[in-house]
């Protein structure tokens, strides 16, 4: 039999997954009553997510994701996940561009009219009837360096410079361009909070594509600012029907961040810590069982049922976890035989 160091899982803290709110398109372009595309409905959205953004980040549940958008090229609206009638056009279920691409009905209008649509503001294209009499197509908007896309003064003030993380993209979902996905999965967030504007644009292309990465969504509904209430409507109806997703209130959410206890919000911050001492442990990614002698820096050999401490890690092996530390990585402690720590808790 070999030696085995018993592991009281009691003594591991429960690994937490984390939240991310995702605040998107608070740009002057849309919020300035200059701008291109002013959106002011529902009254009072930006107050609301500027304070649903400080608690958020008071409560210590996640990450504050303040995304704007700018223009780099042409983004066909046909082929994107944003609303542009009031007819919704559900994204298709198949294929392996399904992410990007939606069903053309007899009442959806040509690609040319879609791109012309003034709120599909990455696109550019002239409608029918401007190519008919020559005319030139729209003024392209919020491009790099203009006054239009960056962030509108109130939302740049909120924005903490030390915690939160702001992101440019230049397609209408914030997962497209952007290294969002990357930023949530490292910090290992499995819900989204999503609010900004426009609600139809995208607010629905980001929901859409979270939902198809794994993520729980959860709409923060009085804090989407739109400009046609039937878009609006139409793309929470869509979003609750193809990501279950979940539609609350700036006043629910922030009721929610309150009641969560300061250990809790400390030891979820704690948790990117926590897996980078398991990996620099294991001398690999936290699914390889194998120690290499480096990595039992501190272990004491024990026999007859003492415990052992295993070069400080702390964190959530999972129940029955065996981990073998082959004779040849650690000679001075084996001299023949291979050590197992082993959990005795079923």
């Amino acid at each position: 039999m070999p030696h085995t160091l018993p592991l009281d899982l009691a003594d591991f803290p429960a690994f937490r997954t984390r939240k991310a709110l995702l605040v998107i398109d608070l740009q002057n372009e849309f919020l300035s009553s200059s701008g291109t595309l002013p959106v002011s409905t529902p009254d009072g959205f930006v107050d609301r997510t500027l304070d649903v953004a400080r608690k958020f980040r008071e409560s210590g549940s996640g990450d504050i994701f303040w995304i704007r958008s700018q223009f780099d090229s042409h983004r066909p609206a046909a082929t994107s996940h944003i609303i542009t009638s009031a007819t919704t056009q559900l994204p298709r279920t198949s294929g392996p561009k399904s992410s990007s691409v939606r069903h053309r009905t007899g009442s959806e209008p040509p690609s040319s009219d879609q791109d012309a649509d003034p709120e599909a503001f990455l696109s550019v294209g002239p409608t029918r009837s401007q190519k008919q009499t020559g005319q030139t197509q729209q003024d392209q908007i919020l491009l790099a360096g203009s006054h239009g896309s960056e962030l509108a003064p109130p939302v740049a003030s909120s924005v903490n410079a030390r915690q939160d993380m702001i992101l440019v993209k230049t397609h209408y979902s914030a997962f497209n361009s952007t290294q969002l996905l990357n930023r949530l999965r490292t910090r290992f967030v499995t819900e989204l909070y999503v609010c900004g504007a426009l609600t139809n644009i995208s607010i629905y292309a980001t929901a859409l594509d979270a939902a198809r990465h794994g993520l729980s969504l959860t709409i923060i509904e009085d804090c989407c600012g739109y400009r046609d209430i039937t878009r609006h409507d139409d793309t929470i109806t869509s979003l609750i029907q193809l990501t279950g997703c979940e539609t609350l209130s700036a006043e629910d959410v922030i009721q929610t961040m309150a009641a969560q206890s300061p250990e809790k919000a400390s030891a979820a911050n704690n948790f990117a810590a926590t897996i980078a001492a398991i990996t620099a442990a294991s001398g690999g990614p936290p699914r390889a069982r194998r120690l290499t002698k480096t990595a039992v820096t501190g272990l004491t050999a024990a026999s007859g049922g003492s415990s052992s401490a295993i070069g400080g890690i702390s964190g959530g092996l999972p129940n029955q976890t065996q981990i073998t530390i082959k004779s040849h990585e650690i000679p001075a402690l084996t001299r023949g035989s291979d050590w197992h720590v082993h959990s005795d808790r079923a």
